[in-house]
C-alpha cells in the first residue's frame, strides 16, 4: 500500500502529466460543478424538446391543448 505524503510535491501521481492535464482541464472550464449544471441543462431540455410534440398530439387528440 503505498504512502499518504503530507506534501503533494513529493508524490509523484500528482506531478504526473496526465494528472496535471485533466486538473487543468477542470479548471480551465471553471470546475465540475459548473460541467455537471451543464451537461444536466443541456440534457434536460434535449428531453423536453423530444417530448414536446409528443405531449402537443396527446392535447389534440384529447381535444385539449396544454
Amino acid at each position: 500500500m503505498k504512502k499518504v505524503v503530507e506534501d503533494v510535491s513529493e508524490d509523484e501521481d500528482f506531478k504526473s502529466g496526465s494528472r496535471v492535464s485533466a486538473t487543468d482541464y477542470v479548471n480551465a472550464n471553471r470546475g465540475i460543478a459548473q460541467y455537471l449544471k451543464q451537461y444536466i441543462t443541456k440534457s434536460l431540455v434535449k428531453v423536453v424538446m423530444e417530448l414536446l410534440p409528443l405531449y402537443q398530439q396527446v392535447g389534440a387528440i384529447r381535444g385539449t391543448q396544454y
